[in-house]
């Protein structure tokens, strides 16, 4: 055998293929960036959970609601939620542990001053749910949908709703009046 076969490699880069690549790379990056500004190209966004969602109002058509498992994880029971809607005074908030610091909140708002926020294609995967009212138009219960068991209404309010979810998904969403703040 012959010693060099043993021994490392070492090599020198080429600096122009090297800053041609970058900036080729750059330039993707910074025009994925402004096709997701714009909305012409989707971008998955994962919360980790769980996590609370409140609504003063929330006004859904084409609601659902079926047993299932969480997305998060595969294993948690929960009762799945999908509709479009839109909701006054949304808020998220996610509860994070930091070292040293201890409890943090993360806390999303919008939708206040008479402009809701406008949601297409909602999924949210519920593992509570406090109102305090729903009313329903066009509702059927199903005992043969998904997992056994649909409710479907052409229409649903719910009023002061608070709901715990590991898992949310949306297709579109608007967001006015936002506002993103962490408190201890």
């Amino acid at each position: 055998m012959s010693p060099t076969l043993d021994m490392p490699m070492i090599g020198q880069t080429n600096r122009n293929i090297f800053w041609i690549v970058l900036l080729v790379a750059l330039l993707v990056l910074t025009g994925m960036l402004a096709l997701v500004e714009r909305g012409a190209v989707a971008v998955a966004a994962a919360i980790p959970v769980p996590f609370v969602v409140k609504g003063q109002t929330l006004n859904g058509s084409n609601f659902h609601l079926y047993p299932g498992v969480s997305g998060a994880d595969n294993t948690t029971p929960v009762g799945v939620v999908q509709m479009n809607t839109t909701i006054t005074d949304l808020t998220i908030i996610k509860t994070f542990n930091v070292p040293v610091l201890g409890n943090v909140n993360l806390t999303l708002t919008a939708g206040d001053n008479g402009t809701p926020v406008s949601i297409s294609g909602l999924t949210i995967d519920s593992t509570g749910m406090n109102l305090s009212q729903a009313q329903f138009s066009g509702m059927s219960i199903n005992a043969s949908g998904t997992g056994g068991f649909e409710i479907g209404s052409s229409s649903a309010t719910f009023t002061n709703a608070t709901i715990n979810s590991p898992y949310l998904l949306i297709n579109s969403i608007t967001l006015p009046g936002l506002s993103i703040s962490l408190s201890r």
